[in-house]
């Protein structure tokens, strides 16, 4: 068999194939790729028995056929190849020769494949009750929560991103790891809502906004247990993560003493240097609100210590001092992309939000930490 396909189109669908491959894969066939070789495309897939990815690309082929092998050495060796046309032959032993059509290489490179009779089968799903959403939106979206979820494999719920309707033909993205939360909503359009809420895992997401474009519209379907995602030639399919998310709307404040615009830069900026003075990984700072003055003050017996000012809109009332991880604080403020914050406090012992300005479809919660003399 041989085929012929673009340098780029190949090494983009086997990269993002291999990308859900294991390394600590028991199984020898997970930890391969399938090509499914037709007369006019490629389909490339791959899986971990969790998360499984299913990319298509153009190809010219005198036959048809299927064979397996090692997504990452086939990528490794591509990558470094001059661009334009790679030409595969594949023989009755699927090993797979593999050399550039450039004229300027000659060498030609042998990978040792296997037969793909006992790789495991991805679901496809079907069009009804399919669920659009904008990719540079859905894209946006994914990226302004991702960083609240939890690396903890402990608790498992807290370990994705919780995806659900509120609102009709609305979607809302929510992560937390417990110390803090971050919520962002958009509109959707199709067939249906996700009114009963699902936990997809932070693999499946990261995976999912990996493919994600500037262009075009991401489709998905939930099914029972699984979550399917299409987007331009490649599908993703996940299981979902069983269990209850938590009762978020009880965490996000519905009274503030006070919410105020603050400069994102500026704060961003002292933050970044005060957090030079905080010890891993509750990375404490004080923040002082008072009058139309944020005084921020991080401390460490080991380190020293920082204190400064930064001019803030007017704090109505008394002085007040809210504890929190700095470092919590500025990954709320990356994702957000107006010059203006919106910071709301309810008291020193009760959870701060920070929001873009003039945008209530995004928002970030951290909790408080103590404000006690160590």
């Amino acid at each position: 068999m041989k085929i012929e396909a673009s340098k780029d189109a190949l090494l983009k669908a086997v990269s993002s194939a291999d990308s859900v491959v294991s390394s600590k894969a028991v199984n020898a066939v997970l930890m391969n790729c399938l090509f499914n070789v037709f007369n006019d495309e490629i389909e490339i897939m791959a899986t971990d028995k969790e998360i499984g990815i299913r990319t298509r690309i153009a190809a010219s082929a005198d036959t048809e056929g299927t064979f397996m092998l090692s997504g990452r050495r086939f990528a490794n060796i591509v990558r470094d190849l001059p661009e334009g046309v790679i030409e595969l032959s594949v023989d009755d032993r699927h090993v797979v020769q593999i050399r550039s059509q450039s004229g300027k290489v000659s060498g030609q490179y042998s990978i040792i494949g296997t037969s793909g009779e006992n790789f495991p089968e991805i679901p496809r799903y079907g069009d009804e009750d399919v669920i659009e959403i904008e990719q540079a939106a859905f894209r946006r979206m994914i990226r302004r929560v991702i960083y609240a979820a939890s690396t903890d494999t402990v608790k498992a719920v807290f370990n994705g991103v919780y995806f659900v309707t509120d609102e009709p033909k609305t979607i809302s993205a929510v992560a937390s790891d417990s110390r803090r939360l971050a919520m962002n909503t958009m509109s959707s359009s199709g067939g249906s809502d996700i009114a009963q809420g699902v936990i997809l895992p932070l693999k499946a997401v990261r995976e999912v906004n990996s493919v994600l474009g500037t262009d075009g519209v991401c489709r998905f379907f939930i099914g029972k247990n699984q979550c399917f995602f299409s987007v331009g030639n490649t599908e993703i399919v996940t299981r979902t993560i069983e269990g209850t998310f938590p009762n978020y709307s009880q965490v996000i404040p519905r009274e503030y003493r006070f919410r105020i615009g603050i400069a994102r830069e500026p704060l961003l900026e002292s933050l970044r240097r005060a957090v030079n003075f905080t010890v891993e990984p509750v990375n404490k700072i004080v923040l002082r609100f008072e009058g139309s003055r944020l005084t921020i003050e991080a401390r460490s017996p080991d380190f020293g210590e920082s204190e400064e000012n930064i001019v803030i809109e007017t704090v109505p009332g008394d002085p007040i001092e809210l504890g929190v991880n700095a470092l919590y604080l500025i990954d709320a403020l990356k994702e957000i992309d107006t010059d203006v914050v919106r910071v709301g406090v309810t008291g020193s012992k009760s959870p701060m939000t920070i929001a873009p300005e003039n945008d209530d479809r995004y928002i970030s919660v951290i909790m408080p930490l103590s404000v006690k003399s160590e």
